[in-house]
């Protein structure tokens, strides 16, 4: 016999909402939520990962697998335009970034979705994230380390032929057209991997050396990269107030053998909270993020030269240059080595002030002040490099004259939020809530982006070294903007 009781357990439990909490039994709108757990049990490099198959209606995708660039989308319940969805994620209640933030800094995160965003008008037309960050608590000081490390390969890589399955396709390809195929000496000098000959034996290519040997250009390019994760708080607090700082760590690199390639993010986080009186609380949010990337300037064309290049296509000529086999091919990996680098750097300081003060014992007024600001600086250099034939000589040289791109853009935003909150409990059955309030956002904006040509030298790329004698190569160009918004909000329940 099977029994079933009824257990309200999770009715119970406190909810994030904007611009206030509730119990789970009394939400009407759609919410989800998931707790601390979430990111502490998994080896994360992104917050985003760890959404991925953990809240109904909520899609994670990730765009790339390049290392600071992996351009995750987050859709609630699918894109509500032709133009795509854009989620309005709220850290602590200041919009915020889920690249950034620390996994291991979230105690839960809310995802409010149709109706149940609408407190926060047309920018949650695509679905509200609220992230709740961690608080101390009352005792001694407290210290927790959590790390990981791991390894990743790259997989569902295309399969390619050797040099003896391209000249049997083909020899059968050029006889069905009454060509003449291919010999069985070239047959026999495949399978014993012979050293080059002089002349080609592919139509089309007889000027180029004649080449036997095979190797996996996949293989070659591809490697094993590793990622890891550290992260240290310590929390505490007494009666009247309590603290939790946290530092973390994380590195992730990329699966090229060749060329610097890997980003890194460093998180500072101080959270205090403290009470002024019996009627006054003060909560304070304090972080810093930074995010590192290095890859190779011409990572997005190595995805196409790797898969362009024959079997029977050597990486080195005889002189140990890398080498350049024609005119329509590129060796993918003087490209990760001798391309140049783009290297990229996110920084973010965000300050956040909350106080709310009972003023009587059903109405309390909480106000709130917040400030991000973030800095962007970005510099890609194309050195100049030759490429080599087999005999050693130059078959051209690439990037001439060389340039080096840096940019940098600022942003400022604010937010002032007040708003009063009035609950009462009537013959305790009856609950009423009454929440007006208004918000002022500010956000200043600009970027400036400057090329230089013809540097003096390919180890050093600074705009001092660069050429100034010719107009054509003054390239600069920048932005400015800013918005505000006024808005007013209220909820009656």
């Amino acid at each position: 016999d099977i029994t079933l009781y009824s257990s309200a357990t999770k009715l119970n439990e406190v909810v994030v909402i904007g611009y206030g909490t509730k119990l789970k039994g009394e939400l009407t709108g759609a919410v989800s939520k998931v707790n601390s757990k979430v990111f502490e049990t998994r080896p994360l490099t992104n917050t985003l990962n760890a959404l991925q198959g953990s809240l109904p209606g909520v899609t994670v995708t990730r765009g790339s697998g390049r290392p600071g660039s992996e351009n995750y989308s987050l859709q609630i319940r699918g894109a509500s335009s032709v133009s795509g969805s854009k989620v309005l994620v709220l850290i602590d209640g200041i919009p915020g970034d889920l690249n950034l933030i620390n996994p291991n800094d979230i105690a839960d995160l809310t995802v409010l979705k149709d109706a149940a965003a609408s407190i926060y008008g047309a920018r949650a037309a695509d679905g509200v994230v609220i992230v709740t960050t961690k608080k101390g608590r009352k005792g001694p000081p407290s210290i927790l380390y959590s790390g990981n490390y791991g390894w990743k390969k790259p997989q569902f890589l295309k399969k390619r032929t050797n040099t003896l399955q391209l000249a049997e396709m083909y020899d059968e390809g050029m006889r069905k057209i009454n060509q003449p195929g291919v010999s069985q000496e070239v047959f026999d000098k495949i399978k014993a991997n012979a050293e080059p000959d002089p002349t080609g034996w592919l139509k089309y290519l007889e000027n180029f050396p004649g080449f036997y040997q095979s190797h996996d250009w996949i293989d070659d390019v591809y490697g094993i990269g590793a990622q890891q994760m550290h992260n240290l708080s310590i929390s505490g607090g007494g009666d009247n107030n309590s603290y939790l700082f946290s530092a973390g760590y994380q590195r992730n690199e990329g699966v090229f053998k060749y060329g610097e390639n890997h980003s890194d993010r460093y998180n500072l986080r101080m959270n205090y909270d403290f009470k002024v009186s019996d009627k006054i609380n003060i909560e304070t949010r304090t972080s810093f993020e930074s995010q590192p990337t290095v890859e190779p300037t011409a990572v997005g064309s190595v995805l196409y030269f790797v898969n362009q290049m024959g079997s029977y296509v050597p990486v080195y000529n005889p002189s140990g240059q890398l080498y350049k086999y024609q005119g329509g091919f590129r060796n993918p990996i003087q490209y990760l080595l001798e391309g140049g680098a783009n290297t990229t750097n996110a920084y973010r300081l965000s300050t956040n002030i909350k106080g709310d003060v009972q003023v009587f014992s059903d109405l309390k007024l909480v106000g709130q002040l917040g400030v991000n600001v973030d800095f962007d600086d970005r510099k890609t250099t194309n050195p100049t490099f030759p490429q080599h034939n087999w005999d050693g000589t130059n078959f051209d040289v690439v990037n001439v004259p060389n340039s080096a791109v840096f940019s940098n853009s600022k942003n400022i935003y604010q937010n002032y939020t007040a708003y009063l909150d009035y609950n009462k409990t009537i013959s305790g059955r009856h609950k009423i809530n009454v929440m007006a309030g208004a918000s002022r956002e500010v956000n200043d904006y600009n970027d400036q982006t400057i090329t230089g040509y013809n540097f003096a030298s390919n180890e050093i790329f600074t705009l001092n070294l660069a050429d100034k004698t010719k107009t054509e190569y003054a390239n600069f160009t920048g932005s400015a903007s800013d918005w505000a918004l006024q808005s007013y909000f209220g909820r009656l329940s």
